[in-house]
């Protein structure tokens, strides 16, 4: 038997939680002890609920307790299920909890920060980012959030610790790692030389995917999974699937994710374009998913996006035989952040920017443009299947693979954007890319997906479940009428419902 932990942090995220119930449930059929280690509200700021709203408590804890309704404990078996708090700390924690202080006046500071082993600034950073989705953050607005989300942070790390310790647990899980709260219980689990296993959407709706002790967006890892894939795939079966990954993306088809390209219209071009010109269109990806993953992911030409799409078009302004387009990740459809509001302030006379929201099809211009330039997203190892001139001006999964230009300098990428002779190059690395991403994770067993976002566990859709005292309480009028009678104690009568 092992004691096994699961940490619950992301139980409004669809799939996510029914993925944690999967595990659980694969553990609990093993004869396992798992500990589920559970929020109950306690934590004052999360990245589904910065602004620490009852209610989203209450939708939270009910989803999470109505799925722990539907697991099956074998009933000859030792396999149980334990619910723990994770906010359980020695008084020696708590004092050194309440006696940190966190310094910091710009981003690279608060990403320099960090606790024993513990990168906690580039942790937290990472989760109010992607929370406000907003890459450049104003400190004067949100330093209160920064800070509680510091402080949680760090009771989430010597609470783990304190869990290990005191249950014996030899596993845990997370969701992603990418965030403050999961990362913490990563490097706890580090410092207690213990593993730690990432769990993750899987390469289609039906599978899940786990990563033991590296984190999902490691780089050097997913490469070595992808060769490992290829290597040990049934040859005519990987070329079928590998391109079937490509041409689901370019047909709309929805695979893990919802597809960013449904609603363009697949033969659309800008009114502006021209085949006499040497078309350059740039792909970027949204800023705030990207900034904060760590030292594997620095843009090596360039400060950021935003310092290298300036630098290029201003360089190709110089080109009248240049014509340079940027497409707006769709991703960013409703993001006003100086991030894009910079994007939109950048002018020259060859350069036209497409919308997020544009009908204009993101393929079709991958397919007529002459030179394709992206910064890491997937679309530039799409444009090397399609045979197409890819210029990587970033870190990617296809990093070094010899399937895209990578220039060593910003001087070098302009050179090559000029050079009207540039041939595609010819590479079995795409493929090798779809098969692992068509391919990659686990059937699920237990969870029954319909569709993206959506299916069942036990026979229950728990990302629509509501719970009666959930329907009640967030009746507008009784709302008003709860919120008004108890003033500041309704906060603390909203979590004694939802732990009742």
């Amino acid at each position: 038997m092992s004691i096994v932990a699961i940490f619950n942090s992301h139980t409004l995220w669809p799939v996510h939680y029914e993925t944690e119930l999967e595990i659980i449930q694969n553990h609990l059929n093993a004869g396992d002890a798992v500990y589920q280690i559970v929020c109950n509200g306690t934590i004052n700021s999360c990245d589904l609920n910065l602004s620490n709203e009852p209610l989203e408590c209450l939708r939270c804890i009910e989803k999470r307790k109505k799925g722990i309704t539907l697991l099956n404990s074998p009933a000859n078996g030792p396999g149980k299920l334990h619910v723990l708090e994770y906010h359980e700390l020695t008084v020696q924690d708590k004092r050194i909890i309440s006696a940190t202080r966190f310094e910091y006046g710009s981003m690279d500071e608060l990403k320099g920060l960090s606790v024993e082993n513990f990168d906690i600034g580039l942790a937290v950073l990472s989760s109010i980012m992607s929370s406000l989705r907003d890459s450049s953050l104003d400190f004067s607005l949100y330093k209160e959030t920064i800070d509680r989300h510091l402080q949680n942070a760090l009771m989430v790390f010597y609470a783990t610790k304190r869990i290990i310790d005191t249950y014996d647990i030899s596993k845990f899980y997370v969701f992603n790692g990418r965030f403050a709260y999961p990362r913490a219980v990563f490097r706890a689990c580090q410092q207690k030389s213990i593993e730690c296993w990432f769990h993750e959407v899987g390469g289609t709706i039906y599978k899940y995917d786990i990563f033991k002790n590296r984190l999902p967006h490691n780089i050097s890892y997913i490469q070595e999974l992808i060769e490992y894939f290829w290597e040990h795939g049934e040859q005519n079966e990987r070329q079928r699937l590998g391109r079937l990954w490509f041409e689901e993306r370019i047909k709309a088809i929805p695979q893990n994710y919802m597809s960013f390209v449904a609603g363009q219209e697949l033969t659309r071009l800008p009114e502006s374009w021209n085949t006499l010109s040497h078309n350059v269109v740039i792909f970027n990806s949204s800023e705030d998913e990207m900034a904060s993953i760590g030292a594997e992911w620095k843009n090596p030409l360039y400060k950021n996006q935003l310092d290298g799409i300036q630098s290029v078009v201003g360089d190709l302004a110089l080109f009248p035989h240049i014509r340079v387009y940027l497409r707006m990740h769709p991703n960013l459809q409703g993001v006003n952040d100086d991030y894009v509001k910079s994007l939109r302030e950048i002018k020259a006379d060859n350069f036209e920017l497409i919308e997020a929201d544009s009908p204009v099809s993101t393929y079709q211009l991958i397919k007529r443009a002459d030179k394709i330039v992206t910064f890491g997203s997937s679309t530039g190892i799409e444009a090397a299947y399609l045979s197409r001139v890819s210029i990587l001006l970033g870190a990617s999964y296809y990093k070094g693979k010899s399937c895209v230009y990578e220039p060593a300098s910003h001087e070098e990428a302009i050179k090559m954007l000029a050079d009207v002779n540039l041939e595609p190059i010819i590479s079995d690395f795409p493929l090798k890319y779809g098969y692992y991403f068509k391919n990659r994770g686990i059937d699920f067993t237990f969870y029954k997906p319909t569709r993206i976002h959506d299916g069942t566990f036990g026979g229950v859709n728990l990302n629509s479940f509501r719970s009666l005292k959930f329907k009640i309480m967030s009746n507008r009028t009784v709302n008003r009428i709860a919120r008004k009678a108890m003033g500041n104690s309704y906060r603390s009568f909203i979590l004694r419902l939802a732990r009742t």
